[in-house]
């Protein structure tokens, strides 16, 4: 197979997972383009023409809510986890959308770390432990909150 079609794959690949993101996230390409600074008309080309974002773009597309989360070696090369720091495969994550699965894996994280509290013993529990606890907390919480946001708009979206 020659380079070019090679390279004309892995572009439509990306794109294919970009529009994944944008699927999941219920973000338009517009709206894409405005968050990111960008004609309308440069996103459209990512998904009429194969083009590719910037490295700069890329940089500033990773810095919003909806991005943060996306594994940029899963976006660009269709490997590792689709949800940065977990074991979540891509199809699982294809099949439950990033935030649901990163919602799992935050239920496992705070399962895990209630096993281990209730395992060690009171007089060894430390603030800096503590702390951990309560930041591990607080994100499962903002987690909730953004999971909750996302079905009420779907559910919005699928009532009209």
């Amino acid at each position: 197979m020659p380079k070019d079609r090679d390279e004309q794959e892995a572009r439509h690949e990306v794109v294919r997972r970009l529009r994944l993101i944008l699927d999941r996230t219920e973000m338009s390409q517009t709206h894409l383009a405005r968050r990111l600074g960008q004609a309308p008309s440069a996103v459209s080309d990512w998904f009429t023409k194969n083009a590719l974002p910037s490295g700069e773009t890329l940089v500033r597309m990773f810095q919003l809510p909806e991005f943060r989360n996306v594994s940029a070696e899963w976006l660009l090369t269709g490997q590792g986890s689709a949800v940065k720091g977990t074991n979540i495969p891509a199809q699982k994550a294809y099949d439950l959308g990033a935030v649901t699965a990163l919602t799992q894996a935050l239920d496992e994280i705070e399962r895990l770390r209630d096993m281990w509290t209730a395992a060690r013993p009171a007089a060894t529990r430390t603030p800096e432990s503590a702390a951990a606890a309560a930041k591990g907390a607080r994100v499962l919480r903002r987690v909730a909150e953004t999971d909750t946001v996302l079905r009420g708009k779907k559910k919005a979206r699928q009532a009209r």
